[in-house]
């Protein structure tokens, strides 16, 4: 099964390859392992995406939907039956369960039942490659990451992986993920990304883990919170191989995981960064793109550490004291989530700026390259999350002048940079505050509009690859 949804033309096979050669042989045992166990991922995946993994060379087909929930299910029908069973609701509404109907009742199965058979061997993969770790947080972290996959409590293991410390590997393998759920934005689809992890690379992020708490005390002060953020570890690493939806969906640069509030305030969150994938995609997609939307010298200011800068900002604000996904915000929460991550991501990077640990231009180069690489977000969908929360930044970065349509496509005004974002934050943290699904919606509606100019824009960059298709060489 191809990995593009309709036009495979517009999905860019990429090699992806990871340096292996300074791994011991354990080392490479477990990875041996360990890549096994992520393909085991994509079957799953595919069966909560509903396609039909028998037929050689379909492309996967987004428009089927998902098995989170009965066919023809509604909100209005859904939130009826929780009123009226209200001992069901927690079983239901589990981010772990697959809701079917049996007559006229629900029935939640827990992903530990209905994915049974895929998930003991992967289970069963993951203690063995425990043997093989000399890394006793990595190890840690994998027993319980295959417990978890048998009893479907998945609390302690993401504190564990959270906790990993000094492994030569990288692994995030489980439910994580909730954007295919556009019912109630709860269900979590299966992913499995394997990275080797960068050691210099990664020391170089400690800069960006003292701040972000420092950060998040700062807004608490400015809007009136108690900053809940705990250290937030950052991992650096090439990727080896993916499954599930960081393979047949949206190709992440890097992540920020888990997604529960409980686990931030007690561990923090990680983020994790893929460097062969973040050049891959500055290279291919996002600088051709750069050089059909803005002025020759502006898209010179485009490079993948630049656009490193804004990814890292981007994930450290995912893990802020305050959030917009949830059961509160419905489907909306995902999209509102991503575009907090990314004003405040840019605000970060600013606040790093105010005590001279970046340079203005880096940060003014920052704030572009996320703009101009927002025209490959919106290619993906415009109703896609990453999308939607850009397309509320152009909207309200044209009304403050921040940026404008000329004769070139974008053209920006990097004086009004800082304050747009700061009254655009200050929006965000407010409706935050509101967990009301008809405000967000209210929000989305006016500012989440696709510009005609944007149309005109995406229009423009026919021939270029929507996305990577990766092929692993492993």
């Amino acid at each position: 099964m191809a990995h593009a949804t309709g036009d495979a033309k517009k999905h860019v096979p990429v090699h992806i390859k990871a340096d292996t050669s300074h791994l011991t042989p354990r080392d490479k045992l477990a990875l041996g392992e360990l890549v096994e166990a992520v393909r085991l991922i994509n079957p799953i995946y595919l069966l909560q995406t509903k396609q039909d993994s028998t037929v050689t060379g379909a492309l996967f087909d987004k428009s089927k939907g998902t098995n989170f929930y009965p066919k023809g299910m509604t909100h209005k029908k859904f939130t009826t039956y929780l009123d009226r069973h209200p001992d069901e609701r927690d079983a239901l509404l589990s981010p772990f369960t697959v809701v079917e109907k049996v007559g006229k009742v629900l029935r939640a199965t827990p992903y530990s039942e209905y994915y049974k058979l895929f998930l003991e061997p992967i289970s069963e993969m993951l203690v063995r490659t425990a043997g093989f770790s000399d890394n006793e947080t990595f190890k840690k972290f994998l027993v319980s990451k295959a417990r978890a996959f048998q009893t479907n409590q998945y609390r302690e293991s993401d504190i564990d992986w959270v906790r990993v410390d000094g492994s030569p590997l990288e692994l995030t393998i489980g439910p994580y993920e909730s954007y295919e759920d556009k019912l109630f934005g709860v269900k979590r689809d299966v992913e499995g990304v394997l990275g080797v992890v960068l050691p210099q690379e990664t020391e170089r992020t400690l800069v960006y883990q003292k701040e972000i708490c420092n950060f998040d005390a700062h807004l608490g002060e400015k809007y009136g919170y108690k900053a809940k953020t705990a250290l937030t570890p950052m991992v650096v690493m090439d990727e080896v191989i993916a499954g599930g939806h960081p393979w047949y969906g949206y190709v992440p640069m890097a992540y920020n995981l888990p997604n529960d509030p409980d686990i931030h305030q007690e561990v923090g969150s990680k983020k994790v960064f893929i460097r062969n994938v973040m050049r891959a995609k500055a290279n291919l997609l996002t600088k051709p793109i750069a050089e059909r939307v803005v002025s020759k010298d502006t898209a010179s200011l485009i490079n993948p550490a630049i656009l490193m800068s804004f990814v890292i900002g981007h994930e450290v604000s995912h893990g802020l004291s305050f959030r917009l996904n949830g059961s509160e915000f419905l489907a909306l929460g995902s999209p509102l989530e991503e575009c907090k991550a990314d004003v405040f991501g840019l605000l970060f990077l600013y606040y790093l700026m105010g005590k001279s640990i970046m340079l203005r231009n880096v940060v003014e180069r920052a704030v572009i390259s996320h703009f101009v690489d927002g025209l490959r977000q919106i290619r993906f969908g415009v109703d896609e999350a990453h999308a939607v929360g850009v397309l509320i930044q152009y909207s309200w970065f044209v009304k403050e002048g921040a940026m404008r349509f000329g004769g070139n496509g974008l053209e920006f005004n990097p004086s009004a940079f800082k304050a747009t974002l700061e009254r655009l934050g200050g929006e965000l943290y407010t409706l935050s505050q509101t967990r009301s699904p008809e405000l967000a919606h209210e929000f989305v509606k006016a500012w989440g509009k696709v510009p005609d100019r944007i149309r005109i824009l995406i229009e423009a960059l026919d021939g270029i690859p929507v996305d990577i298709d990766p092929v692993f060489e492993v």
